[in-house]
C-alpha cells in the first residue's frame, strides 16, 4: 500500500505562482514535481479563490488596529477621571487627619494619613478651606 504525499503550504504556493505566471507551463510543472494534473488544477483553484482573502484580513487588522487605539484612549480617560476623583478623597482624609490629630489613641494612624498628604507632598495646587467657610 502506498502511502500519500504531503505537501507544505510554500511547496504548493510556488508551485502555483509558477503556473499563474506562466514561468511553466502544467504539463512541466507536474512532470517535474511528479503531480497529478488534477491536484495542480484543484491547487490552483483554491489559491485563486483564496486570494481575496488576503486583503480582507488587511482591512481587517487595521479596523482592529483602530479599535485598540479607541480602547486606550479610553482607558486614557477613565484613568484620569480617577486620579482627579481620588484628590477630593485625600484631601478630606488630610483635612481628618489633621483635625483629629490631637487624640492621642490614634496618634501613629494619623501620622500615617498626614504622612501620605498630598498638601504635604505639594501634590495639590490650592489648600482646603475649614469646614463651613469659603
Amino acid at each position: 500500500m502506498t502511502q500519500r504525499r504531503t505537501f507544505i503550504a510554500e511547496f504548493k504556493t510556488q508551485v502555483v505562482l509558477d503556473l499563474v505566471s506562466g514561468a511553466h507551463s502544467a504539463a512541466e510543472l507536474c512532470r517535474q514535481h511528479q503531480l497529478n494534473p488534477q491536484l495542480l488544477s484543484r491547487w490552483k483553484t483554491e489559491f485563486l479563490e483564496r486570494a481575496a482573502l488576503v486583503f480582507e484580513q488587511d482591512q481587517q487588522r487595521s479596523a482592529e488596529q483602530e479599535r485598540i487605539a479607541e480602547l486606550e484612549r479610553l482607558v486614557g480617560r477613565l484613568t484620569m477621571k480617577l486620579d482627579i476623583a481620588k484628590k477630593p478623597f485625600m484631601l478630606w482624609l488630610c483635612c481628618q487627619a489633621h483635625q483629629h490629630s490631637h487624640s492621642m489613641k490614634g496618634f501613629w494612624y494619623v501620622s500615617s494619613l498626614v504622612s501620605h498628604c498630598p498638601l504635604r507632598k505639594g501634590q495639590l495646587n490650592s489648600t482646603p478651606t475649614p469646614h463651613g467657610t469659603t
